[in-house]
C-alpha cells in the first residue's frame, strides 16, 4: 500500500496500517530528532509525539501538499523546537538551518 492509502486507513482507526507507517517511517524520525536534540531519552519521547500526531490527525494530512515523509519531518522539527526553547536548550552544533545552509551553497 502506499502512504496515501495507508493513511486514509489510518485515518478511518486502522490500526494495522497506523503501525506499517510507524515501522517503514521511525527510523527515519528518530534519526532527525536525535540530530535536533541529541538526547536519545528526548528523542523517544518526541518520536512518540509525532506518531500520537500522526494518528489523531492522519485525515487533515494533504497528499497533494507534502509527502508524508515531509509532513512526519515537519512536525517533529516543530516539536523538537518546542521542546528546545521549553527547556532551554540550544540547537547541537553540528546541525546547521535550513537557511544557513542555503546561504553557504551560493
Amino acid at each position: 500500500m502506499t502512504d496515501e492509502e495507508l493513511m486514509l486507513a489510518v485515518s478511518k482507526g486502522d490500526q494495522s496500517a497506523y503501525q506499517t507507517l510507524v515501522s517503514q517511517h521511525l527510523n527515519a524520525i528518530s534519526h532527525y530528532a536525535f540530530r535536533l536534540l541529541g538526547n536519545r531519552k528526548d528523542t523517544e519521547d518526541i518520536c512518540q509525539e509525532v506518531f500520537l500526531k500522526l494518528w489523531t490527525n492522519a485525515s487533515k494530512w494533504q497528499p497533494e501538499k507534502a509527502k508524508l515523509t515531509t509532513w512526519l519531518h515537519r512536525i517533529t522539527h516543530n516539536l523538537c523546537i518546542d521542546y528546545l526553547r521549553k527547556h532551554g536548550r540550544t540547537h547541537t552544533s553540528d546541525t546547521l538551518d535550513i537557511g544557513a545552509a542555503e546561504h553557504l551553497l551560493e
